[in-house]
């Protein structure tokens, strides 16, 4: 299944300052409008041009794939050679790193995400919740954590599940876990799709 998306590059727009308001222009929104003045009809100007985009192409998998159960005796098993990252609860303020492109523990059992995806389509479950409450977040390493949660429960032994679309870098994702003093959670991580570039045409 192929669905073309275009994904708008975030930047800040320009401020336009004290020289254009010499000029007589003044800003409504992203267009500039000239200032009218007397005797004359404001002149027309066309808003800004759209910024370029980045078409992607996303890739359901055939069927999701658990990548990461942070269970002891729950597959897969094993630690992730790369980052450590094993079979244990996540503690609050700890964050662990995850690789998608691959099942923990069998490195020859790849999920087909390849290490170029820009983003994936995953679906996160807490189980054995700890805490009056707490939440996950999940992001790319290659951005700044975001402030909302992915993620959350309300009460100790919390069993929840979640759809969650996030960034990823070179097939990596991060999870923190958050909330009150005592939070802590086991997480499960199946991948179910993937977002990547579409090849650029001649």
């Amino acid at each position: 299944m192929h669905t073309q998306l275009t994904t708008q590059s975030f930047s800040r727009r320009r401020m336009l300052g004290t020289a254009l308001a010499a000029a007589g222009v003044a800003t409504v929104g992203a267009a500039a409008v000239s200032a009218p003045t007397a005797g004359a009809a404001p002149a027309k100007r066309r808003g800004a041009a759209p910024e370029p985009s980045v078409p992607l192409s996303f890739q359901l998998l055939p069927a999701p794939v658990r990548v990461y159960d942070s269970r002891v005796g729950q597959a897969p098993e094993g630690i992730d050679p790369n980052t450590g990252a094993g079979d244990s609860p996540l503690l609050r303020t700890i964050t662990r790193q995850i690789d998608v492109t691959y099942v923990l523990g069998a490195s020859i059992h790849y999920t087909q995400v390849p290490g170029t995806a820009s983003g994936v389509l995953l679906n996160v479950t807490c189980v054995n919740t700890a805490g009056a409450s707490g939440y996950l977040k999940v992001w790319s390493p290659s951005a700044a954590e975001p402030a909302a949660s992915s993620i959350n429960w309300d009460h100790a032994g919390a069993v929840v599940a979640n759809s969650v679309t996030s960034a990823c870098s070179s097939g990596y994702i991060k999870v923190k876990c958050g909330g009150p003093l005592g939070a802590s959670t086991d997480f499960i991580i199946d991948v179910v799709g993937f977002y990547a570039a579409l090849p650029v045409g001649p």
